[in-house]
């Protein structure tokens, strides 16, 4: 959030083979880089790619900032040919802008840098979104991101062709209003940070907000976002963390339980069956039937192989 002048330097990346790639990542895409109008699923293809962004490890994960760059894709392709980004937090001036496959093919560096530089403040706007409760210490300067950035957008009519020049290109048309040409909206947008959080506002708005649709797993230290199937259905973000958090909840005994099957599972029938013949063995096996009766099924299948 910290304006820089331009002789001032972007936080520098850890790799910078990984920035090197990243770079090159970009510029190749940007030969066959397209925009059309909105499209069905927009949103859902922002969040996808949003998500992945977030849980991104930067700068290692070149795929992270293609993901960022087709979240704004999709966030602005409606804006075609008229949208800008102002990249001042670059050290760029007020009358410097660049569209997207700029960024692509002139200002991939600039890109990578920003991209490296707005991951924590959009987690942590994120974070606090979705678990605000738990990280309550995020509150103000969430909010403080989320309101700068959601307002960074400006926007004029084109006054490129007067009414006759438009007629005579037939770019307006007096019997159905329809002026695509002649009345188009100029976006400007203060920093890439600003169609994503206007994106979120209109998520979480009192009055219209539709509800976050992304999570944060529920496994203590996991912290990864993703985006349940159904919302309230699922809390982890993968079956793994699932059973992670499951086994933190066992005490010692149960946790030793658990090992001692599961040796016996990876065991060939040979080795498995000599196992189950000696009495220490079933006797253990007995004792966690026992203790244990949810374990039976486990064990009888291993009895049965």
């Amino acid at each position: 959030m910290t304006k820089m002048r331009k002789k001032d330097k972007l936080p520098k990346l850890q790799t910078e083979e990984a920035l090197r790639r990243a770079e090159d990542t970009l510029k190749n895409l940007s030969d066959k880089y397209e925009m059309c109008g909105p499209r069905e699923g927009s949103e859902q293809q922002a969040w996808n790619h949003l998500t992945y962004y977030l849980n991104a490890d930067l700068p290692a994960d070149t795929s992270a900032y293609l993901r960022l760059l087709q979240a704004l894709y999709e966030l602005t392709r409606s804006s075609r040919p008229f949208m800008v980004f102002r990249l001042k937090e670059c050290g760029w001036g007020d009358d410097d802008d660049f569209a997207i496959i700029d960024l692509l093919r002139d200002n991939a560096s600039d890109f990578v840098s920003l991209a490296g530089q707005y991951q924590t403040d959009l987690k942590n706007l994120m974070l606090w979104l979705c678990k605000p409760k738990s990280h309550a210490e995020l509150r103000k300067h969430a909010l403080g991101f989320l309101e700068e950035n959601a307002q960074g957008e400006s926007w004029k009519v084109f006054y490129a062709l007067d009414g006759a020049a438009a007629a005579e290109a037939n770019a307006f048309d007096e019997d159905n209003g329809r002026g695509t040409v002649y009345f188009p909206k100029y976006t400007e947008y203060a920093s890439i940070m600003v169609p994503i959080c206007k994106f979120v506002l209109e998520y979480i708005d009192c009055d219209h907000g539709k509800g976050l649709p992304i999570r944060v797993c529920k496994r203590p230290g996991c912290g990864k976002f993703f985006m349940p199937q159904r919302t309230g259905r699922k809390v982890y973000c993968f079956d793994k963390c699932r059973s992670l958090d499951h086994q933190n909840d066992k005490s010692k005994e149960e946790k030793a339980d658990d090992a001692y099957v599961r040796r016996l599972k990876q065991l060939t029938a040979g080795p498995l069956r000599r196992k189950l013949n000696l009495p220490k063995v079933e006797n253990r096996l007995k004792e966690i039937e026992s203790r244990r009766p949810q374990m039976k099924k486990t064990i009888g299948k291993l009895r049965a192989r």
